[in-house]
Order: C-alpha cells, then structure tokens, then sequence
C-alpha cells in the first residue's frame, strides 16, 4: 500500500492514515492489517519533511500507551510551571503578541518555536504533562490539523487545565474539536473585540486557575508595567488604602466595602464599557471631571 513512489501520493497517504489514527477502532484495523506498521516505521525517516511528520504522528497513536510511559518517565518537578500554547502555524503573529504579553507578566510560557529539542512529539508530550495550562488556539486551521488534534486530544486525556482562545472571527468550533471544548468559555482574541479587553479577560482566567508566576528567567520590566499594582487579592482595606494613595480620598470612603476582585470587575467594566461607567461613577459618587480622570488613570496600574 505504501511501496509507491510518488511523493505527493505518499504525503497523502500518509496523512490520511494519520488521521484515521485518531479513531481507536480504525486504529486497530491498520494494526493488523499486514506490513502496513512496518512500513510507517521505514518512512518516518523518510527525507520528506510532510511523509516523516505523518508517519511518526500515525506510529505515535499506534503506540500511543507507549509513548506515554516514556512520557510519563520524564515529567520533571517543575510540572505545574509553565503556560501551553497549542496553536496553528497560520495564526502565529496573533500567538507571538500573546506569549509577549503573558510574558510580561511574568508568566513562563512553553511554545515549539523556543523549545522544540529531539523528538518533536515527544518535547510536545512532554510539556503538556509539565503545564498548568493549556491554551487552545481555536480556528478552522487548528481543527484540520493532524498536530494540533495530537495535541488537544493528549491535552484532554492527561486532565490538563486548557483555556480556549478564539483566533477567528465568527468561528465556531465543530467536529472532534466542537465535541472537546463542549460549553467551555471562550476567550476572543479573533479581533471582534481590542486586544487589550480579551488580554485582561484572560489574565483574570489565569489567576482564578491559581497559575502561579515563578520568579525564574523573568521579563526586564517595562516602566509601564513597574508602575502596576496587584489587585486581585486585596482586601477591601487595602483597596481604601490604594485609593487614597492615589489622592482619591472621598473615593475612598464611598468605596470601603468593595475588595480586590470587585475593583478588578471594575477595571474591566471600565475598558469594555467605559462610557457608560464613567457616566454612572460621575452620577452616583458625584465625582469632578478631574475624580473621574483620576479614577480612570488609577484603574489603568491594576495588573
């Protein structure tokens, strides 16, 4: 079956078997099916980059309880450590101002084009295990993508924390992928929305997951984000604290029963709404345009 030639003809075939790899029941049928194992074990050291992808992808799901172990032997202590990132190469410039953006915030983030070292799915595999999180770059490229499904799919059997980020605008998930992420939330960085609105959401995503922000090879601050300050864990007397460190005293005693995670609502109720907010700060608390203007500038250091 495998024995001709031609290089397109192969690829195809190749990436077909792949496919129905995915499947446990044809998976089985090209287990027995005579030779067909051998001969995707010869050209996984094929000189064709596309026949060689697709061969060691098909063998890795043959030998899928296999490759696990190996796996699972290699998980080091630092598991928990680092953020994911499972996305389609079309989308790359969107995922490099992500990773730029998580790293920023101290965040350590494992992506292919930093890490990839020996066996290309075993490094995969292997960062899975160790991740916190994964985030999945969801578009109709990422569905088509044999790789991305490897990665998703071993993503959900080893209970990984995932996130799904929208890449496309009016996408919607289906099939093998549809079926994975369920009713999961989505989080849009497709553009319909700026980009900063969909970083916060996400920021906040993060920190209710707990994922921790080690202080190991950390960003050189900017002067921008120096000047932040945490939030999301204050209490409401800190919270009256901060405000009056900003010079919004009156604010402070109008806002004394409100915490860390309420003024973080705030901020972001702010930047998806902030005409409406301000106009309902300005009425309610009675504030000057020059309070308002304070408000705003001190809601933009929360981080």
């Amino acid at each position: 079956m495998l024995s001709f030639n031609d290089a397109r003809e192969l690829e195809n075939t190749t990436e077909c078997l792949w496919t129905l790899c995915f499947d446990k029941s044809a998976r089985q049928v090209i287990k027995d099916f005579p030779g067909l194992v051998a001969a995707l074990d010869s050209l996984k050291n094929s000189d064709n980059e596309k026949i060689r992808k697709n061969a060691k992808g098909a063998l890795w799901l043959i030998n899928e309880e296999k490759e696990a172990s190996k796996v699972t032997d290699n998980v080091r202590e630092d598991v928990g450590q680092h953020i994911f990132i499972s996305y389609s190469w079309a989308e790359k410039t969107k995922v490099k101002e992500i990773y730029k953006s998580l790293k920023s915030h101290g965040f350590k983030v494992w992506v292919d084009w930093e890490n990839m070292g020996g066996s290309t799915l075993q490094a995969m595999a292997e960062a899975v295990e160790n991740a916190s999180v994964v985030l999945i770059c969801v578009s109709e490229n990422y569905k088509l993508s044999n790789n991305c499904r490897l990665e998703a799919e071993y993503t959900f059997t080893k209970k990984r924390n995932y996130l799904p980020l929208v890449m496309q605008k009016q996408y919607k998930a289906d099939g093998w992928l549809g079926i994975m992420l369920g009713s999961k939330l989505y989080y849009d960085f497709s553009g319909k929305y700026p980009y900063e609105q969909s970083e916060q959401q996400l920021l906040k995503a993060l920190r209710e997951l707990e994922i921790t922000r080690p202080t190991l090879e950390p960003m050189p601050a900017s002067k921008e984000s120096q000047s932040t300050v945490s939030c999301y864990k204050m209490t409401n007397a800190e919270v009256v604290e901060w405000l009056e460190k900003k010079s919004l005293q009156r604010l402070s005693s109008l806002l004394y029963n409100i915490d860390g995670k309420m003024l973080w609502d705030m901020k972001l109720f702010s930047e998806t709404a902030p005409e409406y907010f301000f106009k309902e700060i300005k009425d309610q608390y009675e504030l000057s345009l020059v309070e308002v203007i304070q408000f705003n500038s001190a809601l933009k250091t929360l981080h």
